[in-house]
């Protein structure tokens, strides 16, 4: 039969240290990237916007 798993067994301490060091980091760098997809998102509607608001001041005044 197979043993279950023990935290005693130095190789199960291990990997646990492990995953609990690379989880925090995986969530922190997709954090950044949605911070950063998220800027380029409002920048391109701000372009937009503004785009719009000189096309329409511009048949405004036409």
């Amino acid at each position: 039969m197979i043993d279950p798993i023990s935290v005693a067994h130095p190789q199960t301490l291990i990997w646990t240290i492990t995953a609990w060091a690379f989880l925090p980091a995986s969530m922190l760098m997709r954090g950044v990237a949605m911070s950063r997809i998220a800027e380029m998102i409002e920048e391109k509607r701000n372009r937009t916007y503004a785009r719009a608001e000189t096309e329409a001041e511009a048949l405004h005044r036409a």
